[in-house]
């Protein structure tokens, strides 16, 4: 059944609604697969034009804006010569005729009125309740009777009866209602068997405290109505004008004529026929009444105007539009407005027109200027009331791009990896013009896998990555075709901590919190989250501190609050949008990274959306960000509910804050960036851009702090305090006379050493930590008490006395909060003290600075550890010891102790101080696990956050490192006791390495010292080496080798006793122990031709014999 608002009764919308029960579809570009047989909507590009049950999205899509005609779709009908449709049977097809035929039964029992008419509510006699009567409905089989305090058609209102006669009568006793008639056919098809309600008409139970009111008409020329009633009640009656379908409300004047009179005075502006519903309410008792307009005599101007405009990009244009009516002229002028369809692209200040009459109407001018540089497609709408009617014409307007703004990206990035988890991020380009741009690879990671899809990628580690990693892709804009190179690196992301940002934060539901300089999250006011689980009520008045002390910033919103730890990790109390669950009351982690860094702020209470940075310095979103969707960073309000979306592919923002009219960034270099819907552009203090963030032009020093508030920002930078937007055009602080200043200018202030604001409040903190405010509401009722300086303070800038000195100030909604120098928390505004929450009533709100807390100053960090003059909260390292704030958050250490840097915590003889600068732990003696203490290898020159040179032998003695340190010697000295024998040796054979002493020493008796058993290569615990039953010793003294067991069954002197048997006969094998013969007698002489050698000869010969064996064999 198609469904639509009060809103739209008796318009095109409405008609749309009673299609669909009827049977009609949208148009086929929107449900390309329905049913052909239904009659479907109809879009004509080419008259930019579509019937009632066509869609916009083909028009949107193809840069047009389509006119809706009163019709549905019918071939048979025509449109500038064109048809209104496709007939009937083809696949496009698009019939009026067939929806008439198919819903005819059920057109027939609505004709006429369309509804239940005459409906009159009447009190009886003796005010016990309301009789209603009406006239009956043809075809009705029963009716259905509502009430409703509100009136409205569709909203609020509650079946009471059904009845199958024209009356009923209310004895419920309610107080004044408001009552409906519908007519009901069970017989007719479901969805489409109720006829409309009847107009509302109200009754009272309790006495007619307010005369009845009867429907009027009005058929007068000047379309004007006088009505007479009357009333018992001391309160004047209240006039709504609760529904009309006319071009302009009716305007109304009530004046009290005494004695309980009154005369309502209703005025038809737009002189068009139509209807309104006026409702007269006095206490709690109200009277519903119609008024119909009729009677309109003159015919309506016609406007001749082109039907689009064109010119480029950075110029202008001029074109005339004629009005023809020849009853207008100077003494009796036409009514007119021109408005621009897009705002951003066509803001008014670019249009401006004049009017001159002429003997047959009139010529309108139109100017259109456009200071910017966007380009695109829009319309003007030109509306024309000349006393009787209000016509309307459509002129397309094209801005022509010719123009180009190359992109920006940075040759180098530098993302990190967390842990194993994948990294996805927009690949790094920002081009102000919105240009498609193609992304191609160059080179490839080496260390993992790398997929690109459009501008995103996704990068998956392996499983052997170490310390980083790149790839290089190239960035090509489409439109002018020009490439750039880029690359990014990947590197594991440090171990590290976060140092709390000590900040106050509250929502319009007044969750007040508190994060302090120790990461102890405090938290108070409405108890809607159940935080306070130790508080039966629904609010806490003071700060109770939550959970453990381990966080490091905090942002809030109406919905939830963001909670960043110290590690990294992200979570969230509140409303948790991944269950739809409210009842969130402990902290429940966002994703599975630890790579967050800070979550912005929220200049006016931002209801839904949160804005957060990585440690990349990537901008993301989280929650329901309207004004995202709005500005083409996200699909829709609710893309980012599940879990964060990058809305931004650079890489460079530190801080920033965001409204739900702009966000306001700082990027590294201290440069403002600021961006707006189209609706709210003018708000972003710069010229517009096609992209969403650009940069904010005017201020010409670094940017230290940003504040967008209710359509104004401020920023304190280098040089003072500059602003834009709504902004009060004198002094300018005297808040009054505002106008819209559209780039930054510099304001009057003090010299600046905090800045914070919120919707209409501004409080800033000079060097002297004097604190001075400005701003608040005109409405003399509600005290400017967020002032701090008394229920009706000037609104202009003014300091605030107070004697104990401020410290920090933050401004939330309209409350003031304010820590001292003394640890005190303090509180002004619409704040009810009792129970903690906003409040709007008087007697509850304060003007001036109240106490509602103390904290301890060392909590706060408004100590001065290192008595340099800046206080603790301040500094990245508060005691001045050399360790940065956060690596002794990491490793629980003390902030605001400097003797801890000094300290060895896990007694690996290294300082607290050089664990930080060598980045060891210094609550683990052996960082990497190696088996060797940090110590010993720093000592060493080793790295000992490398556990791979545990298994390295740096002196080449068959020692590794960790067996080194194991036996206590030098690894990079093979002999550490300079005995003359290497370590590993003396280690293999039970040796000392240590002990010089052992070299002399013959452990196995062999004769052979320890030292000459390392020389020799022989064993210092077996006086055997080789096993062949010969002391090593021995073998050494008579010339053998004690690595060779063959040289036992030697006979070096040839004694034919082998020197095994020399050992075992304690002779020497190298001299012979053969016994000589005793020499023969001697021989006969002979002749000298004959006969016997000389016997000197013999010896000659047996003693060259023996040489030769022993030394040449």
């Amino acid at each position: 059944m198609g469904v639509t608002n009060s809103g739209c009764f008796g318009s095109l919308v409405f008609a749309h609604e009673i299609g669909h029960n009827f049977g009609a579809e949208h148009d086929r570009y929107v449900e390309p697969e329905a049913d052909h047989d239904y009659n479907y909507g109809y879009v004509d590009l080419e008259t930019a034009s579509k019937t009632i049950m066509a869609y916009s999205n083909l028009c949107d899509d193809n840069g047009k804006s389509c006119e809706q005609l009163p019709y549905f779709s019918n071939p048979a009908l025509e449109h500038q010569n064109r048809p209104l449709g496709i007939a009937a049977g083809e696949p496009e097809a698009a019939d009026n005729q067939k929806m008439l035929n198919f819903s005819a039964l059920t057109l027939a029992n609505y004709a006429g009125a369309g509804a239940p008419a005459g409906l009159v509510a009447t009190n009886n006699n003796n005010m016990l309740g309301v009789s209603l009567q009406w006239q009956p409905f043809a075809g009705a089989t029963h009716y259905e009777v509502y009430s409703s305090d509100s009136c409205y058609y569709d909203t609020y209102k509650t079946l009471i009866a059904e009845t199958t006669g024209t009356e009923y009568h209310d004895e419920s006793g309610t107080l004044g209602r408001c009552y409906f008639v519908q007519a009901v056919n069970n017989e007719l098809l479901s969805g489409a068997n109720k006829s409309l309600l009847s107009l509302p008409e109200s009754g009272f139970d309790r006495g007619p405290t307010l005369s009845k009111i009867a429907a009027q008409r009005v058929d007068s020329i000047d379309q004007t109505l006088a009505i007479s009633f009357s009333s018992a009640a001391v309160i004047a009656p209240r006039i709504e004008i609760i529904q009309h379908d006319l071009p302009v409300e009716p305007q109304y004047a009530l004046q009290d004529l005494g004695n309980g009179q009154y005369q309502l005075s209703l005025s038809n502006l737009s002189y068009n026929d139509g209807t309104a519903i006026v409702k007269v309410t006095t206490d709690r008792v109200f009277e519903v009444f119609s008024v119909t307009f009729s009677g309109n005599l003159n015919t309506p101007p016609e406007i001749n105007a082109p039907q689009k405009v064109t010119f480029n990009q950075q110029s202008s244009t001029s074109f005339n539009v004629d009005i023809l009516d020849s009853q207008i002229n100077l003494a009796n002028p036409i009514g007119l407005l021109v408005l621009s369809e897009d705002n951003q692209l066509l803001p008014k200040a670019a249009v401006d027109y004049a009017v001159n009459y002429t003997d047959d109407g009139a010529q309108l001018t139109i100017d259109i200027n456009p200071q910017h540089k966007l380009f695109g497609t829009t319309a003007l709408n030109i509306q024309i009331a000349d006393g009787e009617h209000l016509v309307s014409q459509r002129i397309e307007v094209e801005i022509v791009r010719v123009l180009n703004q190359l992109p920006l990206v940075p040759a180098s990035t530098t993302m990190y990896l967390d842990g194993n988890k994948p990294l996805q991020r927009l690949l790094p380009v920002y081009d102000a013009d919105n240009d498609v741009m193609e992304f191609t690879l160059l080179t490839g990671p080496s260390n993992g896998q790398l997929s690109i899809n459009n501008n995103a990628f996704t990068y998956r580690a392996d499983s052997d990555f170490t310390d980083d990693d790149s790839f290089s892709y190239r960035v090509t804009e489409s439109y002018s075709g020009e490439s750039f190179d880029a690359t990014i690196v990947i590197r594991s992301k440090p171990a590290s901590y976060l140092i709390p940002k000590q900040k106050l934060v509250s929502n319009i539901n007044s969750n007040h919190m508190l994060l302090d300089y120790q990461g102890q999250l405090w938290a108070w006011g409405s108890n809607i989250w159940n935080l306070h689980s130790h508080v039966s009520y629904q609010s806490q008045p003071t700060p109770s501190a939550l959970y453990q002390p381990y966080w490091a910033d905090v942002g809030v919103n109406d919905d939830r609050a963001l909670l960043i730890h110290q590690d990294g990790s992200l979570w969230q109390l509140g409303f948790d949008s991944l269950s739809g669950s409210n009842q969130l009351n402990s902290p429940k982690r966002i994703g599975s990274t630890n790579d967050w860094l800070s979550v912005l702020d929220s200049g006016d209470g931002n209801v839904y959306c949160h804005l957060l940075v990585k440690s990349d310095r990537s901008l993301w979103a989280f929650g329901s960000c309207f004004e995202l969707a709005a500005a083409g960073l996200i699909d829709d309000a609710q893309s980012a509910l599940q879990q964060p979306i990058q809305i931004s592919a650079l890489y460079h923002w530190v801080s920033g804050s965001h409204s739900q009219a702009e966000t306001v960034l700082i990027d590294s270099s201290g440069k403002v960036w600021s961006g707006a819907s189209a609706s709210f552009s003018r708000y972003a203090g710069r010229q517009s851009e096609i992209t969403y963030l650009a940069p904010v032009t005017g201020i010409t020093s670094t940017a230290l702090a940003v504040k967008p508030v209710t359509f104004k920002t401020y920023a304190f930078t280098e040089q003072g305090l500059v602003a834009w937007g709504f902004l009060p055009e004198n002094a300018p602080w005297q808040w009054q006379d505002m106008i819209l200043q559209s780039t930054a200018i510099q304001l009057d202030s003090p010299t600046i050493s905090q800045l914070n604001a919120t919707y209409n409040y501004l409080l800033i903190l000079d060097t002297d930590n004097a604190l001075w405010t400005a701003g608040g509401n005109t409405n003399s009722d509600n005290p400017n008490g967020a002032l701090g300086r008394g229920d009706f303070a000037d609104r202009g800038l003014a300091k605030v006395n107070f004697a104990d000195g401020w410290q920090q100030v933050f401004s939330a909604q309209e409350s003031s909060f304010g820590l001292s120098k003394t640890g005190q928390l303090l509180v002004t505004g619409t704040y009810d003290l009792e129970r903690g929450t906003r409040t709007y009533e008087p007697e509850e709100q304060i003007s001036v600075f109240t106490p509602i807390a103390q904290f301890d100053l060392k909590q706060l960090g408004y100590t001065d550890t290192d008595a340099d003059g800046i206080l603790d909260y301040l500094e990245t390292d508060a005691d001045n010891d050399g360790l940065p704030d956060g690596w002794e958050l990491m490793y629980g250490l003390d902030r605001q102790n400097a003797a801890d840097a000094a300290l060895d915590n896990d007694n690996d003889s290294l300082t607290n101080l050089q664990e930080y600068q060598l980045g060891t732990n210094p609550n683990e003696a052996d960082t990497d696990g190696d088996g060797m203490p940090d110590s010993w290898e720093v000592q060493y020159n080793f790295n000992p956050l490398n556990a791979a040179d545990a298994i390295l032998d740096s002196d080449n003695d068959n020692l590794t490192n960790a067996q080194e340190y194991a036996k206590g010697t030098n690894p990079h000295n093979a002999d550490t006791d300079g005995d003359g024998m290497s370590d590993g040796w003396e280690v293999q054979y039970g040796l000392n390495p240590l002990n010089a002493a052992d070299a002399s020493s013959d452990l196995d008796n062999d004769g052979l010292t320890n030292l000459q058993e390392y020389q020799l290569g022989t064993h210092p615990n077996n006086a055997d080496t080789d096993g062949d039953g010969m002391p090593d010793g021995w073998e050494i003294q008579y010339g053998l080798n004690p690595l060779d067991p063959a040289d036992a069954t030697s006979d070096k002197d040839n004694d034919d006793i082998i020197a095994l048997q020399e050992y075992k006969n304690g002779t020497n094998p190298n001299v012979s122990n053969k016994v000589t013969p005793p020499p023969p007698p001697p021989p006969a002489e002979t002749s000298s031709s004959g006969g016997s050698m000389p016997a000197t000869g013999l010896v000659l010969l047996f003693a060259i014999a023996m040489y030769r064996r022993r030394y040449l064999s």
